[in-house]
């Protein structure tokens, strides 16, 4: 059965979103489709082969279609919709000539140029007009990675039959290493004898970072803040900024902390209700314990038997429970544990197969 993947991206690339829709690839491929990656030939600055970057096998194929690709211009809007659009007509003609059993998608411009397509959806709009309900019900199925996003789909009219939820994943055997924390911290020349909290992840500003911006300051002179990903900050004695590190590099750094946080928005509808980070499932398999802005987006995934919740906006409460874990190493054990086993059932592979066994026969 051939399923075609149309992605908006450019790759290789370090976006969550790209490394999510290659992943779910390689796991379509791995359940016995014939897989397709179709997506614009955009330079992104990174020149390893794809399949390398991402650690993947090469179980699929990657199709880039020629489109307008003008770089950065004078009017961002024009630029945008030059390239989005000059990829969807390249890519229907090229389409045209597949036969193609499943075309799935994150794209909703896909409604514009194909009549049969599955949608998969990570957010809604803040005002939600008759366009997107519109898309929503000529796609042939919905993906959601929330219940809270289902919910407000079938509020919006959309049958509950063609919804199914499926969160994230992670490939568990890349994040759960073979390697001691110790070992860990000496390749990345980080501090042996310190305690190291870690935030994995970029600064958007729906992601909540903003929290941990000054915790270092009410933490021992022995805890470390360290952050890995595209954040600025100027390293100190309590503070590290490693800038962005390639995918294949993160399950080392997760490895090498202690304790791990995962924060959150609350002002953000798209942090409180609809996102399934990838960096909340890679920080369960890497074994550490971690400490989670309590928004209901994390819930749906976390509970109080694998993490610690606190209040999303009070760095005092982040700075109260890191503390806890620090003097309690049996607690941090114990939620460690638990998250490893919670997500055992959340990988690429069973994914793909729940995906498969609701939505495409």
């Amino acid at each position: 059965m051939k399923l075609v993947y149309l992605a908006n991206i450019g790759v290789p690339i370090g976006w969550a979103h790209s490394i999510q829709v290659v992943k779910m690839c390689e796991a379509f491929a791995s359940i016995g489709f014939d897989v397709e990656l179709v997506v614009p030939n955009r330079y992104t600055g990174i020149d390893e082969d794809p399949y390398v970057y991402y650690g993947v096998q090469k179980n699929f194929k990657i199709t880039k279609i020629p489109c307008i690709d003008i770089g950065k211009g004078s009017d961002k809007a024009i630029v945008y919709w030059l390239r989005l659009v000059s990829f969807f007509v390249l890519a229907k003609f090229y389409l045209f000539f597949k036969n193609v059993d499943v075309l799935y998608t994150r794209e909703l411009l896909s409604s514009l140029f194909f009549n049969s397509f599955v949608l998969e959806l990570h957010n809604l709009p803040k005002v939600v007009s008759k366009k997107y309900i519109k898309i929503w019900r000529k796609a042939k199925k919905l993906v959601v990675i929330t219940n809270i996003l289902k919910n407000k789909l079938i509020e919006s009219g959309i049958s509950e039959a063609k919804i199914l939820v499926a969160p994230d994943g992670v490939p568990l055997e890349a994040f759960n290493i073979s390697i001691t924390k110790e070992e860990a911290r000496k390749k990345l020349s980080l501090p042996i004898d310190k305690t190291i909290v870690m935030y994995s992840g970029s600064d958007i500003q729906w992601k909540g970072l903003s929290v941990l911006r000054n915790i270092s300051q009410y933490l021992s002179e022995n805890c470390y803040v360290v952050f890995v990903g595209n954040i600025k900050g100027e390293n100190n004695s309590k503070e590290f900024f490693a800038g962005f590190q390639p995918y294949l590099k993160i399950p080392l750094w997760l490895k090498s902390a202690d304790i791990l946080m995962l924060t959150g928005n609350p002002k953000e509808d798209i942090s409180k209700y609809y996102t399934s980070p990838l960096k909340m499932f890679e920080y369960m398999a890497s074994g550490k314990p971690i400490v989670a802005s309590d928004l209901p987006s994390f819930r749906e995934i976390l509970s109080e038997k694998n993490c610690i919740f606190v209040k999303s906006d009070d760095e005092k409460s982040f700075v109260e429970v890191i503390k806890n874990l620090i003097d309690n190493p049996l607690l941090a054990d114990k939620l460690s544990k638990q998250a490893f086993e919670d997500v055992k059932k959340y990988t690429w592979d069973k994914r793909a197969k729940k995906i498969y066994d609701k939505m495409v026969l």
